[in-house]
């Protein structure tokens, strides 16, 4: 049985996977859709400044759950005083 988060974190991680492989296009001119990283942000609809984050972060680490947004913030009770 598949969870529903499991299922969106598996199609987030392959769409992002392929953003990647598409920017490296970019990156080498061998892109036919886009000449410019931000046009191809743009499209996407995501900053660079976020797919960049993403993108070395995979660079780093070449996994798919290096694809998934991370939380930040407090961990859970972490601030909560008895």
């Amino acid at each position: 049985m598949t969870t529903n988060k499991g299922l969106i974190s598996g199609t987030l991680a392959r769409r992002m996977l392929v953003c990647v492989k598409d920017y490296e296009a970019i990156k080498s001119g061998n892109s036919e859709t886009f000449s410019r990283a931000k046009d191809f942000c743009a499209y996407h609809g995501f900053s660079r400044q976020n797919f960049m984050k993403i993108y070395h972060r995979y660079k780093r680490n070449p996994e798919e759950s290096s694809l998934l947004p991370r939380k930040c913030g407090p961990k859970f009770k972490t601030r909560r005083r008895t």
